[in-house]
C-alpha cells in the first residue's frame, strides 16, 4: 500500500522542524526554501547569497550542492529512499575514483541497478589487430586474429 500523499505545504513545515533543516546555516535554509519552490540551484544560490557573478553563482552552487547538511535536508524534504541515497553516493564514489576502486564500484552498481552480477566475461567477442588484451593478468598487443575476430597471436607489453 501506498503512503498518503503530503501537501507541499505540510511537507515544508516538516522539513522546517527537523534536525537536518535546523543544521544548516540561516543561508543553507533560505537556499534550501528557494531551490525546493523553483527546482533552480544557481537561482536559489544568487537569491539567497546575494550573488550575480555567472562563474561565482556555479561554483557556490556546486559547493552548496554538495554540503552533507544540504543534501541530508533534501533527503528528507524528497523522501528519498535508503536505495536512492547509497545509488547517489556510489554513482558520486565512481566519478571520483580510478583504478580497481572504479571498476568495484561499478560492479557494484551494475549489480544493484541492472542486476547484472559476477566477474568481467572471460570471453573475448571481438578484437582487432593493435587492440590490448589482458592475458592471464599481462597485457597483450593483438598481432593476429582470426575470421570470428578472436585474438589468435599477441606480443606482451
Amino acid at each position: 500500500m501506498a503512503p498518503a500523499a503530503v501537501a507541499p505545504s505540510t511537507m515544508k513545515e516538516i522539513l522546517h522542524a527537523s534536525k537536518e533543516f535546523l543544521a544548516l546555516t540561516s543561508g543553507q535554509r533560505k537556499w534550501v526554501d528557494i531551490f525546493i519552490d523553483t527546482s533552480d540551484a544557481n537561482r536559489a544560490t544568487g537569491e539567497a547569497y546575494g550573488a550575480t557573478d555567472d562563474a561565482y553563482v556555479a561554483m557556490f552552487t556546486r559547493k552548496i550542492e554538495t554540503s552533507p547538511r544540504v543534501i541530508a535536508a533534501l533527503d528528507l524534504y524528497f523522501a528519498r529512499s535508503p536505495r536512492e541515497r547509497f545509488l547517489r553516493d556510489l554513482q558520486n564514489d565512481i566519478a571520483h575514483s580510478t583504478g580497481v576502486a572504479r571498476i568495484e564500484a561499478r560492479r557494484l552498481y551494475a549489480k544493484m541497478v541492472f542486476g547484472v552480477d559476477g566477474p568481467p566475461t572471460e570471453e573475448i567477442p571481438f578484437c582487432k589487430i593493435g587492440d590490448i588484451v589482458l592475458v592471464d593478468g599481462v597485457k597483450h598487443k593483438v598481432t593476429a586474429v582470426d575470421a570470428n575476430g578472436k585474438p589468435t597471436d599477441g606480443e606482451p607489453l
